[in-house]
């Protein structure tokens, strides 16, 4: 996958679904800030976990080196984690603390930690790191804690390299899972798929699928679980089929078969789950098998009176370019309230 497509992923909110799962045995005792602003500046982190009762002890080796407050910065898996991302996190711990609302010292250094999350192993900041004299130990497998550092305790969270026994679901964002660690994770999202943890799992498994698509298939067809795979979920198809069949937008049409495509679903399936026309719903697939080079696509189908009726530009020439009557892309965006899941340019 190259970096262009890593940033169409939305992995970020993935890792915080996967936080709070890693630490759900501790979910009442604590408080997730998804993306903590600094002040009154754009200017944010990852993620800020807060224990609402001082002294709990969390069961997740992730969570051991917690205090009061947890600044938690994360790295997709095609982005560096370096000795300036070192910097900047703790600068955020830093600059965190100097919030006080009027009272000084209102975040004791002492009650702050910082946790920096990569898939892979930083061998070039911990040779930096080393080298002007910070220590480095390795607690547990994947999990590193940084001394000499006055301030803060600091951890590094290689999550390529964490066991299954100390993390389920921070391991898996990543985008070179094979079969059998996509069968394992549906196991374990089966097994944890409780209310309080539904809308984690939802947002874990959308990135997963959408990062190892081809992977996500392939098991689908060898292994015969697509029905595991429906029935985890189950909840938001639910909801998501009542949609289906009430679509008024061809742009929301368009947006939800592209995402049931981009996590596995067959045709026969889409049709099933959303009720949408037959016609519309080959018309859209055409689309997306020429978006993604796939082998959904029906060519028997003659798009042009659909083109037209909708008017919609249509060029398959220059990579899909499609717009509706308003001349916006069809597809939708995280910030419209819809799902991405379309390479349209």
């Amino acid at each position: 996958m190259s970096e262009l497509e890593d940033v169409k992923i939305q992995w970020h909110p993935a890792f915080v679904a996967a936080m709070m799962l890693e630490l759900q045995d501790n979910r009442e005792q604590l408080f997730f800030d998804d993306e903590h602003r600094l002040s009154s500046k754009p200017l944010e982190f990852d993620l800020l976990v807060i224990k609402k009762e001082p002294g709990v002890k969390l069961k997740s080796k992730l969570g051991e080196i917690f205090k009061d407050y947890n600044v938690m910065e994360y790295k997709s898996p095609h982005d560096e984690l370096n000795i300036d991302n070192f910097h900047k996190a703790l600068a955020y711990a830093h600059l965190f603390k100097s919030e006080n609302d009027g009272k000084v010292n209102k975040y004791p250094s002492e009650s702050i930690t910082v946790s920096m999350v990569r898939h892979a192993f930083p061998r070039e900041m911990f040779k930096e790191l080393e080298a002007i004299g910070f220590l480095i130990e390795k607690k547990y497998p994947g999990i590193y804690y940084i001394g000499g550092n006055k301030f803060f305790d600091i951890q590094v969270i290689v999550s390529g390299e964490l066991s299954r026994e100390d993390s389920k679901w921070l391991r898996t964002l990543q985008d070179k899972l094979d079969m059998n660690d996509i069968s394992q994770l549906i196991t374990d999202m089966t097994q944890n798929n409780i209310p309080e943890n539904r809308d984690s799992i939802q947002a874990l498994l959308e990135v997963v699928a959408s990062a190892n698509e081809d992977t996500l298939l392939n098991w689908k067809e060898a292994s015969g679980m697509g029905g595991a795979l429906a029935r985890l979920m189950e909840p938001e198809l639910k909801d998501a089929e009542t949609r289906g069949k009430n679509l008024g937008s061809f742009k929301e049409s368009v947006s939800y078969i592209y995402r049931l495509y981009d996590m596995g679903f067959c045709y026969n399936d889409v049709v099933k789950l959303t009720g949408i026309d037959v016609n519309k719903c080959r018309f859209i697939t055409n689309m997306y098998d020429i978006d993604h080079n796939n082998d959904y696509a029906f060519d028997e189908i003659d798009m042009t009176e659909y083109i037209k009726e909708n008017e919609i530009d249509y060029d398959p020439v220059n990579e899909s370019i499609v717009t509706g009557k308003n001349g916006s892309k069809l597809a939708g965006t995280v910030a419209d309230g819809t799902f991405s899941g379309a390479d349209l340019d």
